[in-house]
């Protein structure tokens, strides 16, 4: 393969990597005053803290997950948004209430990685069969 070609595919990858294998935080909410705070693979950190605050950014309470990755809140009635904070680079924000947002990505990770590695794939093999018959033309001519 061309070391143009590779170069491309491995600074891709690499873009890529970063946003593949990154897992996000999420918190989802179980019953009134208390949810379940995970990483997209179901794994959790004890470390996370989780913080309550009201509608004017008043913060109600604040604690960390339980053993099983959970956190419960007393303040239901006054609690408008919730920050989980893992203290290595995780953070996400709930309001109270809302519903969760999914996307393609987080729902059918490995199609969509799997449909980009395809077509990359495909990128790489035309860029080859171009080289190929360029090599053949200068051979001949």
């Amino acid at each position: 393969m061309p070391k143009k070609v590779c170069v491309c595919l491995f600074i891709v990858f690499f873009i890529m990597g970063s946003h593949v294998y990154a897992h996000k935080m999420l918190i989802e909410p179980l019953e009134q005053g208390v949810v379940k705070v995970h990483y997209e693979d179901g794994s959790f950190s004890t470390r996370t803290v989780v913080s309550v605050y009201d509608e004017d950014e008043g913060l109600l309470e604040e604690g960390k997950l339980d053993e099983h990755g959970y956190f419960s809140y007393d303040n239901i009635d006054g609690a408008y948004l919730l920050v989980a904070d893992d203290g290595i680079g995780h953070r996400v924000e709930w309001i109270v209430g809302e519903e969760r947002e999914t996307t393609i990505f987080t729902e059918n990770k490995w199609l969509v990685v799997s449909v980009v590695l395809v077509l990359l794939i495909g990128i790489a093999l035309l860029f080859q069969r171009k080289a190929f018959r360029k090599k053949q033309n200068n051979e001949i001519g």
